[in-house]
Protein backbone atom coordinates (compact mmCIF):
# COMPACT_ATOMS: atom_id res chain seq x y z
CA UNK A 1 0.00 0.00 0.00
CA UNK A 2 1.10 3.30 -1.01
CA UNK A 3 0.43 6.76 1.43
CA UNK A 4 1.31 10.36 1.46
CA UNK A 5 0.63 12.30 4.70
CA UNK A 6 -0.85 9.01 6.29
CA UNK A 7 -3.77 8.89 3.40
CA UNK A 8 -4.25 5.62 1.33
CA UNK A 9 -3.25 6.43 -2.54
CA UNK A 10 -3.27 2.74 -3.72
CA UNK A 11 -2.71 -0.88 -3.30
CA UNK A 12 -0.39 -2.39 -5.42
CA UNK A 13 -2.26 -4.99 -7.14
CA UNK A 14 -4.40 -3.78 -10.04
CA UNK A 15 -7.89 -2.14 -10.16
CA UNK A 16 -8.14 -2.84 -13.86
CA UNK A 17 -6.60 -5.14 -16.51
CA UNK A 18 -6.89 -4.54 -20.17
CA UNK A 19 -6.06 -8.29 -21.76
CA UNK A 20 -5.21 -8.25 -25.48
CA UNK A 21 -6.74 -11.55 -26.60
CA UNK A 22 -5.79 -11.90 -29.61
CA UNK A 23 -4.76 -10.34 -32.94
CA UNK A 24 -7.26 -11.91 -35.08
CA UNK A 25 -9.86 -8.81 -36.70
CA UNK A 26 -11.99 -9.05 -39.76
CA UNK A 27 -12.20 -5.15 -39.90
CA UNK A 28 -9.16 -2.89 -41.16
CA UNK A 29 -9.11 -0.15 -39.67
CA UNK A 30 -6.46 2.60 -39.92
CA UNK A 31 -6.65 3.70 -36.42
CA UNK A 32 -6.23 0.13 -34.81
CA UNK A 33 -3.59 0.10 -31.89
CA UNK A 34 -3.58 -3.65 -31.81
CA UNK A 35 -1.82 -4.08 -35.13
CA UNK A 36 -5.17 -6.67 -36.00
CA UNK A 37 -4.64 -9.03 -38.71
CA UNK A 38 -7.29 -11.50 -40.19
CA UNK A 39 -5.12 -14.62 -38.45
CA UNK A 40 -4.29 -14.60 -34.84
CA UNK A 41 -0.80 -14.27 -33.34
CA UNK A 42 1.25 -17.42 -32.65
CA UNK A 43 2.18 -16.53 -29.09
CA UNK A 44 -1.75 -16.24 -27.99
CA UNK A 45 -2.13 -17.44 -24.98
CA UNK A 46 -3.77 -20.94 -24.72
CA UNK A 47 -7.32 -21.87 -23.34
CA UNK A 48 -5.10 -23.11 -20.56
CA UNK A 49 -2.69 -20.10 -19.98
CA UNK A 50 -5.56 -18.20 -20.40
CA UNK A 51 -7.49 -19.52 -17.73
CA UNK A 52 -4.10 -19.74 -15.25
CA UNK A 53 -3.80 -16.33 -16.02
CA UNK A 54 -8.06 -15.84 -14.81
CA UNK A 55 -6.78 -17.70 -11.73
CA UNK A 56 -3.98 -15.22 -10.27
CA UNK A 57 -5.91 -12.84 -11.05
CA UNK A 58 -8.75 -14.01 -9.10
CA UNK A 59 -6.41 -14.25 -6.08
CA UNK A 60 -6.24 -11.01 -6.16
CA UNK A 61 -8.54 -9.39 -3.18
CA UNK A 62 -10.90 -8.23 -4.73
CA UNK A 63 -9.90 -9.29 -8.43
CA UNK A 64 -9.43 -6.52 -10.48
CA UNK A 65 -11.75 -6.14 -13.83
CA UNK A 66 -10.58 -7.85 -16.38
CA UNK A 67 -11.38 -6.30 -19.91
CA UNK A 68 -11.06 -8.89 -22.60
CA UNK A 69 -9.81 -6.62 -26.29
CA UNK A 70 -8.14 -7.47 -29.00
CA UNK A 71 -7.87 -7.61 -32.28
CA UNK A 72 -11.79 -8.77 -31.81
CA UNK A 73 -11.79 -10.98 -28.94
CA UNK A 74 -14.91 -12.76 -30.46
CA UNK A 75 -12.53 -14.11 -32.84
CA UNK A 76 -11.25 -16.47 -30.00
CA UNK A 77 -13.04 -19.66 -30.32
CA UNK A 78 -12.88 -19.88 -26.28
CA UNK A 79 -14.34 -16.48 -25.45
CA UNK A 80 -17.56 -17.68 -24.23
CA UNK A 81 -15.41 -20.31 -22.02
CA UNK A 82 -13.13 -17.79 -20.54
CA UNK A 83 -16.03 -15.28 -19.90
CA UNK A 84 -18.02 -18.19 -18.12
CA UNK A 85 -14.82 -19.27 -15.98
CA UNK A 86 -13.80 -15.76 -15.18
CA UNK A 87 -16.94 -15.11 -13.47
CA UNK A 88 -17.17 -18.09 -11.69
CA UNK A 89 -13.74 -16.80 -9.90
CA UNK A 90 -15.57 -13.59 -8.90
CA UNK A 91 -14.09 -11.20 -11.79
CA UNK A 92 -15.69 -8.45 -13.47
CA UNK A 93 -15.36 -9.30 -16.96
CA UNK A 94 -15.88 -6.74 -19.78
CA UNK A 95 -15.38 -6.96 -23.65
CA UNK A 96 -14.25 -4.40 -26.07
CA UNK A 97 -15.15 -6.55 -29.28
CA UNK A 98 -14.92 -4.80 -33.04
CA UNK A 99 -18.94 -3.85 -33.71
CA UNK A 100 -19.20 -6.44 -36.40
CA UNK A 101 -22.58 -9.29 -36.66
CA UNK A 102 -21.17 -11.31 -34.03
CA UNK A 103 -22.20 -9.70 -30.87
CA UNK A 104 -25.36 -9.76 -32.35
CA UNK A 105 -25.37 -13.19 -33.03
CA UNK A 106 -24.29 -13.85 -29.52
CA UNK A 107 -25.76 -11.28 -27.54
CA UNK A 108 -27.54 -13.28 -25.27
CA UNK A 109 -24.50 -15.22 -24.00
CA UNK A 110 -22.58 -11.54 -24.19
CA UNK A 111 -25.15 -10.50 -21.24
CA UNK A 112 -22.83 -12.20 -19.08
CA UNK A 113 -20.33 -9.86 -19.05
CA UNK A 114 -20.47 -6.47 -16.89
CA UNK A 115 -19.71 -4.14 -19.79
CA UNK A 116 -19.54 -3.83 -23.81
CA UNK A 117 -17.57 -1.34 -25.08
CA UNK A 118 -17.69 -0.47 -29.20
CA UNK A 119 -16.86 2.14 -31.41
CA UNK A 120 -19.06 3.28 -33.63
CA UNK A 121 -18.28 5.78 -36.42
CA UNK A 122 -21.11 7.92 -38.64
CA UNK A 123 -22.06 6.47 -41.61
CA UNK A 124 -19.80 8.63 -44.15
CA UNK A 125 -16.97 7.83 -42.04
CA UNK A 126 -17.12 4.41 -41.46
CA UNK A 127 -15.60 2.74 -44.73
CA UNK A 128 -13.18 5.28 -44.74
CA UNK A 129 -11.81 3.79 -41.25
CA UNK A 130 -12.93 0.42 -41.19
CA UNK A 131 -12.65 -0.46 -44.91
CA UNK A 132 -15.16 -0.89 -47.77
CA UNK A 133 -18.34 -3.03 -46.73
CA UNK A 134 -17.00 -4.50 -43.12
Amino acid sequence: MHTVEGQQLYDERPILVLWETTKACPLSCKHCRAEADLKPAPDELSTFESIKLMEELSSLNPPPALILSGGDPMMREDLFELIDRGTEMGIPIGIAPAGTEKVLERAEELSKVRSISISLDGISMHDKIRGKGN
